[in-house]
């Protein structure tokens, strides 16, 4: 089994999200995606190889994969990571409203 390492980068992305839903929906929703998206975080310690190569991969040559995330329905965000020997380092955690960002973002 991989060590999932959630950078500093992603944790903040993490923390933002979580004040938006507390803001904009509720605390028990906000709460709830907050709990849910680090157990989906750390599911990829089973899953990361199968998860898709994200688009930024081959413009950078580097095997960057991604996951969509969701409590609802419809995914929210977008979990962007790479896999390091036997670490998987999750780089951002993006609204999917904010479109594709640039790849100094990543």
């Amino acid at each position: 089994m991989l060590t999932v390492v959630i950078m500093p980068i992603a944790e903040a992305d993490i923390g933002e999200a979580y004040e938006w839903w507390h803001e904009h929906r509720s605390a028990e929703q906000a709460q709830r995606w907050y709990q849910e998206i680090y157990l989906a975080i750390q599911g990829l310690s089973e899953s990361a190889a199968r998860r898709p190569l994200s688009p930024e991969a081959a413009k950078l040559c580097v095997d960057i994969r991604e996951f969509y995330f969701g409590i609802g329905t419809y995914p929210t965000h977008r979990v962007v990571f790479i896999i390091e020997n036997a670490t998987i380092k999750v780089l951002r955690v993006l609204h999917l409203s904010r479109g594709r960002r640039q790849l100094s973002d990543l």
